[in-house]
């Protein structure tokens, strides 16, 4: 079993053919897990994606998406204060002209994380391997990710994180970081040129 946590959203692009212009996390979750160095097929392996999403339009749709990639929607914690994020890419030439994010930037209620936290432990008892997703967005909190780690570690489970660059100090017991080339500039003091 592979589990992910992290920002959940859903991704509206114009400009591109109908069939293009939906992507969903259950995509951008296959992208990361069919990368090296996982090698891991999500048609072969059994994920788990939780999160906090919003009542609202996105997070039915969003819900929909999971079922149709046979991901559970299960796991997804409906918190009433927050919208479901939603990213719109405005593409013209093959380019992207702008992108527009529908968010919301807070951190998880108290109350809200601890139900993330229980459907985190209930399916990492079966995990093979986490992967954080901490894009700043609130939902990875720095309690929620001291817990994860913490937990991941004593049961000997592989935990990746695709990082947000003010926090590479929560991060330096997990066994894979994946920032892009700002992050670890961030991360090493210096600028990276290439």
């Amino acid at each position: 079993l592979l589990l992910a946590t992290g920002a959940l959203f859903s991704e509206e692009v114009f400009g591109k053919p109908a069939a293009q212009q939906l992507r969903d996390i259950a995509d951008i979750a296959r992208d990361v897990y069919t990368s090296p160095p996982d090698a891991v097929n999500t048609s072969n392996t059994a994920s788990v994606l939780i999160g906090a999403i919003g009542d609202d339009r996105a997070a039915e749709q969003l819900r929909d998406l999971l079922r149709q990639k046979k991901i559970s929607p299960d796991y997804l914690v409906v918190d009433k204060a927050r919208r479901t994020t939603i990213k719109t890419r405005i593409i013209a030439h093959s380019q992207q002209v702008v992108r527009a994010d529908r968010e919301t930037r807070a951190d998880l209620a108290p109350a809200v994380e601890r139900q993330v936290w229980t459907r985190f432990e209930k399916a990492a008892a079966r995990a093979g391997g986490v992967i954080i997703s901490d894009y700043g967005k609130g939902m990875i909190t720095v309690s929620l990710l001291e817990r994860v780690i913490d937990f991941c570690l004593d049961k000997k489970i592989f935990v990746a994180v695709d990082p947000k660059e003010n926090r590479f100090n929560y991060y330096r017991r997990v066994s894979l970081i994946t920032p892009n080339h700002h992050e670890a500039g961030f991360a090493y003091g210096r600028r990276i040129q290439s």
